[in-house]
């Protein structure tokens, strides 16, 4: 019949599967998240946390300890506005500074 066409074999070329994309891709998504973790941990001079104590346990850590808890102190038991806590801040920090100046001049 004329509807009838001869069978011919396709040829099927078998598709090798890579296991890189799976690597490749969880591994730049770690990259990030370390990347995000590390930043924030050398970016930011201060951070007040979510509360008093998270606050405080980051004074320890600090390069100004005074400045540090005059800030969460600010913020927490004054209840300031940010900017006026961030302005104490500084000069705390300052005052700070000058402390540990004249204390390493006078030894």
């Amino acid at each position: 019949m004329p509807f009838k066409q001869p069978v011919t074999e396709i040829p099927v070329t078998k598709k090798i599967f890579s296991n890189k994309f799976p690597f490749v891709f969880f591994g730049a998504v770690l990259a990030a998240a370390v990347a995000v973790i590390v930043i924030n941990i050398f970016i930011f001079e201060i951070r007040p946390g979510n509360s008093y104590i998270e606050c405080t346990n980051g004074c320890k850590d600090s390069k100004y300890p005074k400045a540090a808890a005059a800030f969460c102190n600010c913020i927490y038991n004054e209840a300031q506005p940010l900017d006026s806590c961030l302005k104490e801040y500084e000069k705390v920090k300052e005052r700070e500074q000058k402390d540990t100046l004249v204390t390493a001049i006078n030894r």
